[in-house]
């Protein structure tokens, strides 16, 4: 993904399908400060999410809310993986995915349905427009 503002490059994923160059990559990227953000496996593929190590869902939210002069009291992040824990704590409202880590739900607030089952729309019809 490209940085809107600066046009730099902050936020990269690689599909590699070789375990031995995967592991490769995992070293480079380490000695060099790049943060691992995901890991998924996709058949035989492994696709990781990269950023730089000073770039996270946390920083981006917080500085978001700043921009729109929003209250961190007032705000919700919604979020499934590891990548999402630093976006927990700029909010009060955490609102986890049925699929999400063990991790992310602990720190949630509510958790919802799956990705798979529209959780996302389901928690926002539900909690905020109907306000069950």
């Amino acid at each position: 993904y490209m940085g809107i503002s600066d046009e730099k490059i902050v936020r990269i994923k690689f599909k590699v399908n070789h375990r031995k160059v995967l592991n490769l990559l995992l070293i480079f990227l380490r000695l060099y400060g790049i943060k691992i953000t995901t890991k998924e496996e996709e058949n035989e593929n492994s696709i990781i999410g990269v950023c730089k190590s000073n770039i996270n869902k946390g920083t981006a939210i917080k500085r978001y809310l700043k921009m729109q002069k929003i209250n961190p009291n007032y705000a919700c992040a919604i979020g499934n993986d590891y990548n999402d824990i630093s976006m927990f704590k700029k909010v009060k409202y955490r609102v986890a995915m049925a699929n999400s880590i063990k991790k992310l739900k602990n720190k949630a607030n509510y958790i919802t349905l799956s990705n798979n089952d529209n959780g996302v729309s389901f928690f926002i019809n539900e909690k905020i427009f109907r306000g069950k």
